[in-house]
């Protein structure tokens, strides 16, 4: 059996936005911050679509294969008040048990799943999981791993890092991050360069080879997380991991996530039903969103259609 962690945050609780506040507001006092950074403080990274309920529910209905499900959290404030916390299937882990109180607190999720693998019980196969990743039907357990080993897409690009024509762009400091990946990546090629696209779907991670990356790089990952409490173009992110099991052949290459996966873009005008055929399907926040409010009602409408019903996670 293999274990899903997935990431939640309740933007909406008052202790973390005082706390997520005065440290901005440090950082950017202390030049360490642009406030237009908005990989950093766009409020599409914070947002709470309120949805959670219905990501367990899909887990439950529709991944028979999962053994807990485990959700990170920054502390005790942050679980809500319908999670059943006595569900023999549910751990909540907070960053304090996994993350080095260096560089604590965080409000960076690339910080946050880049040390997942420190969890104690985790299991040494498991799904690494965003909160916007719904299950909406039936998942089997090859669609992410066969054979003692993750399943990973082929999603091979041309080796050469990101140029100034993405680093300059609104988002450059993304491809800065993944710049930096691509840096330490270039350390376990045996010859043949090569980098991968990332697919934004949940994917299929590997404890022991995650531990070992950790510790070759050990001060050079605790060094970019010291620069800063939130994203920036100094930081590595989790990419990094199953790039490394696909350039070490230590995976299986399947791309059938790709057919039956699908990403989608939040906004008003999104028509939900062309996603409801789909095993996986991630409905993305960003700051191409025209209307929260409305968008976010019919986003949930559509998952009680799909996930009305109450899984052993709620009250």
């Amino acid at each position: 059996m293999y274990d899903l962690v997935v990431t939640y945050l309740d933007s909406n609780q008052k202790d973390w936005q005082e706390a997520y506040t005065k440290y901005m507001e440090e950082e950017i006092k202390e030049g360490k911050q642009e406030r237009t950074n908005r990989q950093a403080f766009g409020e599409e990274r914070i947002r709470d679509w309120e949805t959670l309920k219905y990501y367990l529910r899909g887990v439950e209905k529709n991944c028979k294969w999962v053994r807990n499900v485990i959700i990170i959290m920054q502390n005790k404030n942050q679980i809500p008040k319908w999670l059943n916390t006595n569900c023999k299937r549910l751990r909540i882990i907070f960053h304090e048990d996994f993350i080095s109180k260096e560089i604590l607190p965080t409000f960076n999720a690339c910080q946050i799943g880049m040390y997942v693998s420190n969890i104690k019980e985790l299991s040494d196969l498991y799904v690494m999981s965003d909160d916007d990743y719904y299950f909406l039907n039936e998942i089997p357990v090859d669609m992410f791993f066969k054979e003692g080993k993750t399943i990973q897409q082929n999603n091979k690009m041309d080796y050469a890092p990101y140029t100034e024509k993405y680093t300059n762009a609104s988002d450059g400091v993304w491809y800065k991050i993944l710049n930096n990946n691509l840096k330490v990546e270039t350390k376990y090629m045996n010859g043949e360069k090569v980098k991968y696209y990332i697919s934004h779907l949940p994917e299929a991670r590997d404890k022991k080879l995650e531990q070992q990356v950790i510790k070759d790089n050990e001060e050079l990952f605790l060094e970019a997380f010291k620069t800063s409490k939130f994203r920036n173009g100094n930081q590595f992110c989790a990419q990094i991991f199953p790039n490394i099991l696909k350039i070490q052949k230590k995976c299986i290459f399947d791309n059938t996530m790709a057919t039956q996966c699908k990403y989608a873009t939040l906004k008003s005008t999104l028509n939900f039903k062309d996603y409801e055929n789909y095993k996986i399907v991630c409905f993305n926040d960003t700051e191409q969103l025209d209307d929260f409010e409305i968008t976010k009602n019919k986003l949930i409408d559509f998952l009680e259609g799909k996930l009305s019903q109450k899984s052993s996670f709620e009250k």
